[in-house]
């Protein structure tokens, strides 16, 4: 039945999961073919304990580096895996376990492949050598002289009455009725009484499962976001990843989740698809990246905001995304961030200003938006200002005043205007008094 094949799932899983523990079997494993699809599956359709071990297991199986080019490209794998960090993967639970083909290929097995005519001959003889069986038994027993006695014996007690008044016969054919019903009465008593200890058994494991259901959900989260991690960190499958709209957008919803202990993780995972740079052209234009990281830079765990800086870092460098970044929102966060006290904090965010500068189309916003400039200006002249931070200070400031310079160079000089090197360093007044 269901709970038959569902306990034989779990135990299955279960088993993978444990021989997947070893390293040495992790490469043959995720070579049997189909079997990486079984575990999406199992993932799909269950939300117990057989998720937590196959999530559990995938997680084992990618720690291995050469496992992960196959896994990420197995279907649904890697969307099905995000949906469960971000609590999202319950489309399938409700889908029925077909268990029917496993159950009559069984049957056949044990029945050795006899025929539908040859099994219903056969039931036909059983049943009948077992009713002539239970007719010998019967005339055995009423054949004996004692027989009446024993009945009569057993129901001596509550029978007395009816001995007295009545002929011998007359007793013994009423005691034995007697004795037969409340057998029969016994015995539907029983069965109710089974019946009610497997309802209450079955209710008490439902029971059981209903209130450990909010810890498989969160075992499976994490074991699903360790998954990701560790292929996060393959380039090869980097792209793959990134190109995965669906566990992105679950991942980032738990990004900003700080009550949530695997969200420093998941801002961790969109880190290192921020490492492969042809990642960073689609991931700096989608504002649901931009405004994540912007929000997790802010979050009272250092490693939140570590993570979400560095990830902003390597967007920044790529060259056609600079532009796209130089907004007011991210300038003025990232200026905050460069007056914090951590010092990988604090050189990361002057990075970011430095990375900005090298574009000219970043200028502009640079120098519009509020305490840019003048936080540059501090980081470059202040002393306790560690080495490199006062270099990329000054580099930016000198780089923003070359393009300042570059586009005053290209202005066009009025018709008529006598030529004068710039810059002249004169200064103008509006009638002034000699």
């Amino acid at each position: 039945d269901r709970d038959t094949a569902l306990d034989a799932r779990l135990r299955a899983v279960t088993a993978l999961y444990q021989v997947s523990e070893e390293k040495d079997n992790r490469e043959i494993i995720c070579q049997q073919t189909g079997l990486m699809d079984c575990l999406v599956k199992v993932i799909k359709q269950d939300d117990g304990e057989a998720r937590v071990h196959a999530c559990a297991a995938l997680a084992m199986l990618a720690k291995t580096v050469t496992n992960r080019d196959s896994m990420a490209r197995v279907k649904d794998l890697v969307i099905t895996l995000g949906q469960v960090v971000g609590g999202t993967c319950t489309d399938d639970i409700s889908v029925p376990l077909d268990t029917s083909a496993i159950v009559a290929e069984e049957l056949a097995q044990m029945d050795g492949g006899k025929s539908e005519e040859e099994k219903e001959k056969g039931k036909e003889k059983g049943d009948k050598e077992k009713d002539d069986g239970e007719d010998e038994d019967y005339d055995d027993v009423s054949s004996e002289d004692d027989s009446y006695g024993s009945y009569t014996t057993l129901s001596s007690g509550s029978s007395m009455d009816s001995m007295s008044t009545g002929g011998e016969d007359g007793e013994s054919c009423s005691d034995r009725s007697s004795l037969v019903s409340m057998d029969e009465q016994t015995m539907e008593r029983d069965g109710a009484d089974d019946h009610k200890v497997s309802n209450r058994k079955n209710s008490s494991i439902k029971m059981e499962k209903d209130s450990r259901k909010e810890e498989f959900t969160v075992r499976s989260r994490s074991n699903a976001c360790a998954a990701l991690i560790h292929l996060s960190k393959h380039c090869t499958v980097s792209d793959v990843l990134a190109g995965k709209k669906i566990m992105l957008k679950n991942i980032l919803a738990v990004c900003v989740d700080f009550a949530n202990p695997i969200n420093t993780k998941c801002i961790e995972i969109i880190c290192n698809l921020t490492r492969f740079p042809a990642n960073c052209y689609g991931l700096s234009r989608s504002s649901l990246v931009t405004s994540t990281l912007v929000k997790c830079t802010k979050s009272k765990a250092p490693h939140d905001r570590l993570w979400a800086l560095r990830s902003l870092q390597n967007l920044s460098s790529d060259s056609s995304s600079k532009v796209v970044l130089a907004t007011t929102k991210v300038l003025t966060t990232v200026s905050t961030c460069t007056m914090r006290s951590n010092l990988d904090e604090k050189t990361a965010a002057v990075a970011i200003l430095y990375n900005l500068s090298t574009d000219a189309g970043a200028v502009v916003p640079m120098t519009n938006t509020k305490n840019v400039v003048a936080t540059l200006v501090h980081l470059a002249h202040n002393s306790e200002s560690p080495t490199e931070i006062r270099r990329m200070a000054c580099d930016a400031l000198a780089t923003i005043g070359l393009w300042l310079q570059t586009l005053a160079a290209e202005g066009k000089v009025p018709v008529g205007m006598k030529k004068v090197p710039l810059p002249s360093h004169t200064s103008t007044g509006w009638e002034k008094w000699d």
